[in-house]
């Protein structure tokens, strides 16, 4: 099965962001082995993977949880 050219026009577009630790390493992985096409570099990265961008940035750092606790309700559920 052939891929479809990523030049073309896609019929739809989904878009995914990504948080991670190490933007350059993360754009070598789907840039080199994917062969998605950096459309914007720094923070963010904008690529392209068919009719597939990805926005890939880094991470805001560790969330208090603590200070921002709501009184659990009787219908809310761990998942």
């Amino acid at each position: 099965m052939s891929r479809p050219e990523q030049s073309a026009e896609p019929k739809f577009v989904v878009t995914n962001t990504l948080i991670v630790g190490d933007i350059q390493r993360s754009v070598a992985f789907y840039r080199d082995v994917l062969g998605a096409t950096v459309l914007r570099e720094g923070e963010p990265t904008f690529l392209r993977l068919g009719n597939t961008w990805l926005t890939i940035n880094v991470g805001g750092g560790p969330v208090c949880r603590t200070s921002t606790k709501l009184p659990r309700s009787s219908k809310q559920r761990n998942f």
